[in-house]
């Protein structure tokens, strides 16, 4: 009996991590990818998945001055939308909302010390933009409808709203 019923949970587990696999599949395959050109700071968010990506949400953008460790925190980020080609401004905290389909790119400025919101146009790394390292946080839903939330490269988390009483 105690037997049987070991390998009834085990199999349970087994199946329940195969499913939190199979639902993360599409999310996986959304990624960043941090383009440097001189002190113009471009972020990719790439959906290598052959469906869409509904209400995307660039949460933050900041880079972080390897020889320092001084964080700066993107005020204004620039979102030029591929396909419609518009081009829309955000300022941060306020997320952006987009479908994307296979790629969106963020040009990011403004940057200010992390806790606080003085913009400092002069600040450069110490190690020169090219040895800055980008760190961004964006959420978004699969077309199965499951809300994601990527780190940088780590593997998407899924977001599971908690419902008002």
């Amino acid at each position: 009996m105690g037997v049987a019923l070991w390998v009834a949970v085990r199999e349970g587990q087994q199946r329940d991590a195969e499913r939190r696999d199979a639902e993360a599949a599409q999310a996986r395959l959304v990624l960043p990818h941090h383009v440097q050109s001189g002190s113009e700071v471009i972020l990719k968010i790439l959906n290598h998945s052959e469906s869409p990506l509904l209400d995307v949400e660039l949460r933050s953008v900041s880079l972080v001055d390897q020889r320092t460790n001084q964080r700066m925190i993107a005020t204004r980020v620039t979102v030029h939308y591929f396909g419609g080609s518009s081009t829309t401004l955000i300022e941060f905290p306020a997320p952006v909302t987009l479908v994307l389909l296979d790629e969106v790119m963020c040009i990011a400025e403004g940057w200010a010390p992390e806790g606080t919101t003085a913009v400092d146009n002069a600040w450069e790394p110490a190690g020169g933009w090219d040895e800055a390292e980008l760190d961004c946080v964006f959420r978004f839903t699969d077309a199965t409808g499951l809300r994601w939330e990527r780190w940088n490269r780590q593997l998407p988390k899924r977001i599971i709203e908690e419902q008002p009483a």
